[in-house]
C-alpha cells in the first residue's frame, strides 16, 4: 500500500526541504547555444551565482543536468575540472557512454561512481559539481547537495521531479539548510520553453 503525504507535512516535519526555484539568465549569444562553451558558461554564471546569493550552504554541491555525453566530455576536456579546481570544487560526472569521471580519474565503474558521490556529497567541507545525464535515477541519496541545474530545457516529468528530489533531503550535516536550489538556465532564444518548465 503507497501512502500519500502532503508536501507542505513533509515540510514540516523536516524530512525534506523547500525548493528556490532560480532562473539564470544566460549572458551566451543566440549563435553558441548547444555548444560546449555554451555550457561552460552556464555552468561558471551559476556556480558563482550560487556563492554570492545563497548562503544556506557553505560549500555547494551543484548536479548539472547536461543534454548528452558529448557535452558532458566536452566541459571535462575543454577545461572545466581546472576552472573548478581553482574555485574547490571537484568534477565528478557519469553517462552511459564513459561510465564516471571524478577530479581526474576516468572509466569509473557506476556502483564506485555512487560510493564516490556519497562519500563526497556527506563530507560538509567539500564542493562538488556533477555532470550527469539520466544516469542518477531513484536510489540516489546525497543530502548535501544544493543545487540543481537543467542546462537543457526540454526534460521528461519523470526526469526532472527525480533530479529535483536530490536537491530537497534535509541535511543532518547541515543544520542550516532550509531550501534546495532548482536553476533553469534561460538563453535568449529560449523563454517560452522555459516558462513551460516554471
Amino acid at each position: 500500500r503507497i501512502c500519500t503525504v502532503p508536501f507542505d507535512e513533509l515540510v514540516k516535519n523536516n524530512v525534506i526541504v523547500t525548493p528556490r526555484i532560480h532562473i539564470q539568465k544566460s549572458n551566451v549569444s543566440a549563435d553558441e547555444v548547444g555548444s560546449i562553451s555554451a555550457a561552460k558558461k552556464a555552468i561558471v554564471e551559476t556556480v558563482k551565482h550560487y556563492e554570492k546569493n545563497f548562503f544556506n550552504v557553505e560549500n555547494h554541491k551543484i548536479l548539472f543536468c547536461c543534454d548528452g555525453t558529448k557535452t558532458i566530455q566536452g566541459l571535462i576536456n575543454e577545461g572545466l575540472p581546472q576552472w573548478a579546481k581553482n574555485r574547490g570544487y571537484k568534477v565528478l560526472s557519469i553517462d552511459s557512454v564513459n561510465n564516471g569521471y571524478c577530479d581526474g580519474d576516468r572509466n569509473i565503474g557506476k556502483r564506485q561512481f555512487l560510493e564516490l558521490l556519497r562519500d563526497l556529497g556527506s563530507d560538509p567541507s567539500q564542493k562538488l559539481i556533477v555532470l550527469h545525464h539520466s544516469m542518477l535515477s531513484e536510489g540516489v541519496d546525497v543530502p548535501g547537495m544544493s543545487g540543481v541545474v537543467f542546462l537543457r530545457n526540454s526534460v521528461d516529468m519523470i526526469f526532472a521531479v527525480q533530479a529535483i528530489g536530490r536537491v530537497l533531503r534535509t541535511d543532518k550535516n547541515n543544520p542550516q539548510k532550509n531550501y534546495g536550489v532548482v536553476t533553469i538556465v534561460q538563453h535568449d532564444d529560449q523563454i517560452e520553453q522555459v516558462e513551460e518548465m516554471v
